[in-house]
Order: C-alpha cells, then structure tokens, then sequence
C-alpha cells in the first residue's frame, strides 16, 4: 500500500477533517486532509504562527524528516490546519483554538501556558504551492503573532531543529538558504518576504498593522 511508505504517525493524521473554504473563506465543509493535500488537492484553512521571545528573536522550526509533504524544509515555529471541530471552525478563534493543541504537539509546550489572548491574528494569505506530483499545498492560511517566552520540547516526529534569529541573521539565512542546501517552506517564503519584516520592526505596536484582508498570491514555488 502507498501508505505504508510513511510515518506511521504521519500517516495516521492524514485522516483528519479540515476545513474547506472558497476563495472569500467561507465554509463549505470539511475533507481528510489527504484529499485536501493530493493531487489538485481542496482549499482549506491553515494557521501559520510567528514566534518571538522577550528579546524579539524569531524562531524557525526545521520540518522533520518523516513529514509528507515538505519533509526536512525550514519555516516558521508552527504551520498546521484548524480541524471541523466545534472549537476551531469559528474563524479567527477556531484558529487561534488549533494553534494552541498544535504548539503542544509539534512544539511540546506544555497544556494550559497558552490561550487564544496570546495570538494576535495579522492577516489571510490565499495561496497554492506543489510539493510534487502527487502531493500540493492550497491554502487559507491565517498569520498569527505569538509574543511569549516559552519552554520548547520539540515532538522529533514534526521538528527536526530549531533556532532563534534576530532580523539580520535571518535575513542573512534566508538569502544564502540555497547556496547552504537549506530549504524554505513555500508559505513561509511569502511570509518573509511580503509581511515579516515590517511586523518584525514594530512588535510593540504589531497590531497597527493588522489588515485581514485575503491576500492572493496564486501559485507559488
């Protein structure tokens, strides 16, 4: 079977139900998120979290080896879906619901340090990308801004490494990610390059900048 060519546990949340959207983000239902990531795949909401610390360092988080799509590739500290759950169906809330359960299972952060009062929702980004033939990306993803110091135990069956940057050492990473046979999360590279850095410069006054207009990007590398 193809399925038994991944992580067991990988493999196991593919039979999640996410949340479908159309491209204004409204509800149409729920599908596995295997039939939302295979072949032509459905969109779907998603959640991307920004972390800082209390020196206003950023953190990324390596993808790990055994993920299904975009195995071993750098992003932001958590990437994940709101599942069709009463709780995380809601928009913004729903949202800020499922960054919490994933920052503990991807992150280890322990049950009860976090609330949805912690995330700043910023904006919407619309975008496709394609990891291969057979597996693609289309995603409603929902930027938040998560401003805490934290105890950090990564799960090693999401996140292979983590680093903190400051502005300059990231960007340096960023530029010469290639040349150093690192590999960028497609979302993430529109985060970089379009929203990060202006966030970044102004953290504590992030919320000026908060716009939940949709941005489309369209199809992405």
């Amino acid at each position: 079977m193809e399925s038994d060519r991944y992580d067991s546990a990988q493999n196991e949340m593919m039979a999640e139900k996410c949340i479908l959207v159309d491209e204004r983000d409204t509800v149409l239902g729920s599908d596995s998120k295997k039939n939302c990531h295979s072949m032509n795949g459905k969109l779907h909401r998603a959640f991307s979290v920004l972390l800082f610390n209390s020196r206003g360092e950023f953190l990324l988080q390596k993808r790990a080896g055994s993920k299904i799509t975009f195995p071993s590739y750098w992003a932001n500290a958590c990437c994940s879906h709101p599942l069709y759950l009463d709780e995380e169906v809601n928009g913004g809330i729903g949202v800020k619901n499922a960054a919490i359960r994933k920052m503990e299972q991807e992150l280890g952060v322990q049950n009860g340090i976090l609330s949805p009062d912690d995330f700043e929702l910023m904006t919407r980004m619309h975008y496709e990308a394609r990891f291969n033939e057979k597996w693609i990306e289309r995603e409603m993803d929902y930027i938040l801004i998560l401003k805490k110091d934290l105890e950090i135990n990564p799960n090693p069956n999401e996140i292979e490494e983590v680093r903190f940057f400051d502005i300059e050492s990231l960007d340096n990473f960023i530029k010469n990610a290639k040349k150093n046979g690192n590999k960028i999360g497609p979302w993430f590279k529109l985060i970089n390059d379009n929203f990060l850095y202006e966030w970044w410069k102004s953290l504590d006054r992030v919320m000026e900048s908060k716009n939940l207009e949709i941005h489309k990007f369209g199809r992405v590398e």
